[in-house]
């Protein structure tokens, strides 16, 4: 008697890659091929360590996807020691990226709502890695997806179509995962949190020479703000050093610069960063519109950039909905100040 076919742990299926890919390129580091995809019932999310100090993370959640089926799997250990953890498969990060642009369909274009001569002027590293991107030739056809992984020792499967007529097949190892890297950031331990349009920081950021070794946030509370000679200090400053010379970028506290301002503690808070760190997160913070900065007592830095993504519906994608998915970067603060 013939066994029934395997049911699929993960269904998800897009009609165009290509905001799919523009987000999967925001954790893209050459130098950490690897990724790993974690899997519910509430999406994806795709981790990438770099160098065991760097941990960045993009949650993919189900309702961008055109169809998003995700069955539990249930195996001999999980019964025996009742756990309900969620399945974790590590790939190659790079070669996802490849597949879903076989047919030049994920590359880049102009950002979805902006005008084409108005997307002429703007400066081009603003644009890399886009997010919500429709390409400049409104002639070109969109690469469709679905993607299927049957289970633990099973290969990531990408069914990929351009039309009806042209379509293809791509396999993907799928790893053990390695041990993850311990860099704990406790959410019930912040000191201090920082919510501001993405334009502010990205704007600040790219003046910096990119030679810059070290990054200095600094976060003063509203008892420390007025300082001996009665000037008042500014809410967040950034200190970038190397080389080459300093540069510091001061925010005030003005609902038009940061839009929230917390501090669980009456003391300022200053952490040192290497400045390559935030270097690789400027392809998210590019594409982002909002950015969250929070701070542990003990330094850890968690960076979150939210990014808007409009789900493309065929025939109707003027009118689609927007959601919001978010990219995170996690990194520790220099052994010297902690």
């Amino acid at each position: 008697m013939p066994t029934a076919p395997k049911k699929e742990v993960l269904v998800a299926a897009l009609q165009d890659v290509r905001p799919l890919a523009s987000i999967l390129r925001g954790v893209s580091f050459t130098d950490s091929p690897r990724a790993t995809i974690g899997i519910s019932d509430a999406g994806l999310m795709v981790t990438v360590d770099y160098k065991k100090v760097l941990r960045a993370s993009a949650y993919l959640y189900a309702q961008m996807f055109n169809e998003y089926i995700y069955n539990k799997p249930v195996t001999e250990r999980q019964e025996m020691e009742e756990e309900e953890s969620s399945p974790i498969i590590e790939i190659k990060l790079s070669l996802l990226l490849n597949a879903l642009d076989i047919f030049g369909g994920a590359g880049l274009g102009v950002p979805a709502g902006l005008d084409k001569e108005k997307a002429g002027k703007t400066r081009d590293d603003w644009n890399m890695n886009g997010i919500d991107r429709i390409d400049g030739d409104e002639k070109k056809k969109a690469t469709a997806m679905r993607l299927t992984w049957l289970g633990e020792g099973h290969r990531l499967k990408i069914h990929l179509s351009e039309d009806l007529f042209v379509s293809t097949v791509c396999e993907l190892a799928t790893f053990e995962r390695d041990p993850p890297m311990d860099l704990p950031f406790n959410p019930n331990d912040v000191a201090v949190k920082i919510i501001m349009k993405s334009t502010w920081l990205r704007d600040a950021l790219s003046e910096i020479d990119p030679r810059s070794e070290k990054l200095v946030i600094m976060c003063t509370p509203e008892a420390h703000r007025l300082s001996r000679g009665g000037n008042r200090k500014s809410t967040l400053r950034l200190k970038a050093s190397g080389t080459w010379g300093t540069s510091i970028m001061d925010y005030p506290d003005t609902k038009d610069v940061l839009e929230v301002a917390e501090f669980a503690t009456d003391e300022p808070m200053m952490f040192t960063y290497r400045f390559e760190h935030f270097a690789k997160a400027m392809p998210a913070l590019r594409n982002s519109f909002k950015t969250s900065l929070r701070m542990d007592s003990k330094g850890v830095l968690s960076l979150q950039f939210m990014i808007p993504f409009r789900r493309p519906r065929a025939g109707r994608d003027d009118g689609a909905a927007p959601s919001e998915n978010f990219i995170e970067f996690n990194c520790a603060a220099l052994l010297d100040d902690v």
